[in-house]
């Protein structure tokens, strides 16, 4: 397996439960299987994306921008609460899936490219289930990205390894070792702790906000199936300011 993020996520298979990949079993054994995320629409988008929204006080109208919205799904619950939503992805599948509400508010396009250029300043930007998607030379693309949007506000949801053996960084173009496979089936290429992704938006200017993330995770554990929801912990949420 070797991760080609041009036509990784841009191939039904992925959207579908039809990418497959080698898992090891506990005997030694090898058996292919099939990814079965993410999925395009996700209700649980709804009640996230009011958490959010409370934690750290945006107010109806602001604008705010989603990089790597997949079909938008997240976008249209910001528009539900009054906010004034926009973003984009590299998927032209997922955004020629998006929802009717959201048409136009969506884009297909790479917003690390050097040569893409936002139409207007936003107040609030984020990236969920993102940043762990950008291989790590890349990072700085990514991150000059949320710069150029101007915002003030952003909030990250990543996937993180739990402590430093569990941490692992592709190469592009590189093979998948096959101990890997199950991990980088889903595109996840940059595998790191939450205090490495702490100290990395430090160097970016970006501060944590403590106290709306101990609003969002408060909310978090007081919702049913949401409290063991560990991709949305203290684990996987930064929310930062400038």
């Amino acid at each position: 397996m070797i991760i080609d993020p041009s036509e990784h996520y841009n191939s039904e298979d992925h959207w579908h439960g039809r990418r497959p990949y080698r898992a090891v079993l506990p005997d030694g054994s090898v058996e292919t299987r099939f990814y079965q995320g993410p999925s395009l629409h996700w209700d649980g988008f709804g009640p996230i994306a009011a958490a959010l929204v409370d934690a750290l006080g945006v107010a109806p109208g602001s604008s705010w921008f989603d990089i790597g919205c997949s079909a938008g799904s997240f976008i249209g619950f910001l528009l539900q609460r009054g906010i004034d939503p926009y973003g984009a992805d590299i998927s032209a599948y997922a955004v020629a899936n998006a929802a009717f509400a959201v048409k136009g508010r969506v884009a297909c396009a790479d917003v690390t490219s050097d040569g893409f250029a936002f139409d207007r300043t936003y107040d609030v930007c984020s990236a969920l289930d993102l940043v762990e998607h950008i291989y790590i030379a890349d990072q700085p693309k990514l991150w000059r990205a949320f710069d150029r949007t101007q915002a003030r506000t952003l909030a990250l949801d990543i996937g993180t390894s739990h402590h430093p053996d569990d941490e692992w960084i592709h190469s592009p173009g590189q093979p998948v070792p096959l101990e890997r496979e199950v991990t980088a089936v889903s595109g996840h290429v940059t595998v790191l702790t939450i205090n490495y992704w702490r100290n990395y938006a430090r160097t970016w200017g970006w501060l944590p906000d403590e106290p709306a993330m101990e609003r969002f995770e408060a909310w978090r554990v007081s919702q049913p199936g949401y409290d063991a929801m560990e991709a949305w912990g203290r684990r996987n949420v930064l929310l930062l300011r400038r």
